[in-house]
């Protein structure tokens, strides 16, 4: 039985399973040490791959080929990848146009986050600026602001 995991070529490939043990000789750079196919279910049929410290190149289409004999059966299926950032962290950074400076920021996310401030009834409010940043990694770093006058409410969340 060879089980065959490949992006958008057969060589080099994601994973390969062949003659009862896990091959590596061709094996793409970028997945090794990251790649464990999970034999437990083998022998009926499910060939699922996992895929360690995933990152958001791994993003896109995999390709899986299984072959036993005379048997050949082929299916493709897209990895969407996402990370979770940082708690947003609010500070004070002092006063602006006659009022006080406010600042949200996160990091460690992907795909690019988006910021919303609310007011304690869940209603939106205008932000003032706004800087996004590419991290190694290719995680993003978001930091946004808003300017809080003595009119308007104390009470604000990002």
């Amino acid at each position: 039985m060879e089980v065959r995991w490949f992006r958008s070529e057969i060589t080099p490939f994601v994973h390969l399973y062949q003659h009862k043990q896990d091959e590596y000789v061709q094996q793409m750079p970028e997945y090794r040490g990251r790649t464990k196919l999970l034999k437990a279910s083998i022998t009926e049929g499910i060939v699922d791959l996992r895929i360690i410290n995933v990152r958001h190149s791994d993003k896109g289409l995999y390709r899986c080929s299984v072959q036993d004999g005379d048997f050949h059966e082929e299916s493709v299926l897209e990895l969407e990848v996402a990370a979770l950032g940082s708690a947003p962290r609010i500070s004070v950074e002092g006063h602006q146009d006659g009022g006080i400076r406010v600042v949200c920021q996160s990091a460690g996310w992907y795909p690019q986050p988006q910021v919303l401030w609310r007011d304690p009834k869940g209603q939106p409010l205008s932000a003032s600026t706004e800087t996004k940043s590419e991290e190694e990694g290719g995680f993003f770093q978001i930091k946004n602001s808003i300017v809080v006058t003595e009119n308007s409410n104390k009470n604000l969340s990002c």
